[in-house]
Order: C-alpha cells, then sequence, then structure tokens
C-alpha cells in the first residue's frame, strides 16, 4: 500500500499507549499422553509402531531406571511425566 507524502505523516510509527490493548486469553489444553491412547490399538501403532499400549509399556520398562535419570538442559525438567516424554519421543521418530 502506498500513501502520499501528507498521508504517511499521519501514520504513527510506534504504538502508543492507547492504541495497544491487552487480552487474557484462557486455553484449556489436554496434555498428550500415552493412556489417552490405552484403549486405542490402532492409534499407538499409528504414532508409536507398536501394536498396543501394552507392548509401549513393556518397551517403556527396558529403559529401567535410566530413563527416570535424564540430565536436562539447564536443569529445566519439561512439564510431563517420563513415560509420556518416552511417548511423545516415538511420535516424533
Amino acid at each position: 500500500m502506498f500513501f502520499s507524502d501528507n498521508e504517511a505523516d499521519n501514520i504513527p510509527m510506534q504504538p502508543t499507549l492507547s492504541s495497544c490493548a491487552t487480552q487474557t486469553v484462557q486455553h484449556n489444553l489436554q496434555q498428550l499422553s500415552a493412556k489417552l491412547f490405552a484403549t486405542e490399538p490402532r492409534t499407538i501403532h499409528y504414532y508409536t509402531s507398536l501394536e498396543s499400549y501394552n507392548k509401549f509399556l513393556m518397551v517403556f520398562d527396558t529403559l529401567g531406571s535410566a530413563a527416570y535419570k535424564l540430565q536436562y538442559y539447564q536443569d529445566r525438567k519439561p512439564p510431563v511425566t517420563v513415560n509420556d516424554q518416552f511417548f511423545i519421543t516415538l511420535i516424533k521418530l
């Protein structure tokens, strides 16, 4: 969009306090969890390539205590369970 010299002078370059508005939006997001798909083997298979939730748990259990001894960047532990971290990792693979 092009403006004439007079119109361009009337356009504020920085927003003023009176032209800014804040709005608070609340979201009800459900956390992604393997438990949500415990009764849906086709969905578990689609996302993880494992045939069922029980097989997902079996593979997770093979990680042993190492799964609970992860070191996080800047010690910022994500707000999800270790089980769900593994689930999300399998989805990303």
